[in-house]
Parts: structure tokens; C-alpha cells; sequence
């Protein structure tokens, strides 16, 4: 999945919900993208 697909996902979330995701997620968007991706499509999808 590329950044950008990864941030039309964010773009689709509430901002709670990003919030939430991104500030769970924060040490795995550095070492793992996918991981993070996984995380915001489980909430989003």
C-alpha cells in the first residue's frame, strides 16, 4: 500500500478515531507502515 492510499484511509476517519489510531500505532508507523495500515483499516473499514 503506498503513503498516499495510507492517508486517503486517515482522510476517511473521524479525527477521534485517527487520534486514536495514530497515537496507538505511533511506534509501529515507524518500523512497520503495514502494521499501521492494518490498524486504520480495522478501525475504518
Amino acid at each position: 500500500m503506498t503513503a498516499r492510499r495510507f492517508f486517503s484511509l486517515l482522510k476517511g476517519l473521524s479525527s477521534d478515531a485517527m487520534l486514536r489510531v495514530m497515537l496507538r500505532e505511533e511506534n509501529q508507523v515507524i518500523e512497520n507502515p503495514e502494521a499501521a495500515v492494518r490498524a486504520v483499516e480495522r478501525v475504518w473499514g
